[in-house]
Formats: structure tokens, C-alpha cells, sequence
């Protein structure tokens, strides 16, 4: 019985380590409650800062966009800039980046 706990705990340690979190880099601020999402900067008809960056790796595009949202949140960002989105032949995403916003 131990033998199989063992083997399961490790299988357990083997998959959590594949999964790669979102990173930022960046300021914090308060938390927002509601968050714009913009696939370029020429699309922003108001002044901003930018206060950190996102980086994202091996997700579908609409699991990042959510996971943006919500680390753009947690940084007290107004908006996210969705960018250089890289796919591969099958559609999983290998690299997405973002910037978070401020309004001034």
C-alpha cells in the first residue's frame, strides 16, 4: 500500500510541475474590479501608463485572456494589451505576452 502512495504522490509531483504559472512583472496597486482587454494599443482612446507585463506560456487563447484578466486585477491595472500571440500547427499557444495599464 505505501509502495502505491508513493508512486501516486510522485505522479501527483510529475503533472503540477508541468503546468507553467502566468508571470508579472511590474507595480502593484490597488485591486480593480473591472478590467478593458485591448489586442493593440492603437485601439486605446484614453492616456495611460503601463505598470507591468504579463508572460504566458503553453495555454489556449481564451484560458489566457481570463488568467490575464484576473493578474491584471490583483495588480490594480485598468486594462490589458494583448500581444505577439505565437501559435504552433496545433493551436495551443507556446508564448503570449501582455502589457497591464493604468488610466490616468
Amino acid at each position: 500500500m505505501r509502495k502505491y502512495l508513493s508512486i501516486a504522490f510522485a505522479l501527483c509531483l510529475l503533472f503540477s510541475a508541468c503546468g507553467q504559472p502566468i508571470t508579472y512583472i511590474g507595480e502593484r496597486r490597488p485591486r480593480t474590479t473591472s478590467v478593458d482587454v485591448f489586442y493593440s494599443a492603437g485601439s486605446i482612446k484614453r492616456g495611460y501608463k503601463i505598470i507591468g507585463h504579463l508572460a504566458s506560456h503553453h495555454y489556449k487563447l481564451s484560458y489566457a485572456r481570463q488568467r490575464f484578466i484576473s493578474r491584471t486585477e490583483r495588480a490594480g491595472g485598468d486594462a490589458v494589451i494583448i500581444l505577439n500571440v505565437d501559435t504552433n500547427s496545433k493551436q495551443r499557444l507556446k508564448l503570449i505576452n501582455a502589457e497591464v495599464l493604468k488610466y490616468n
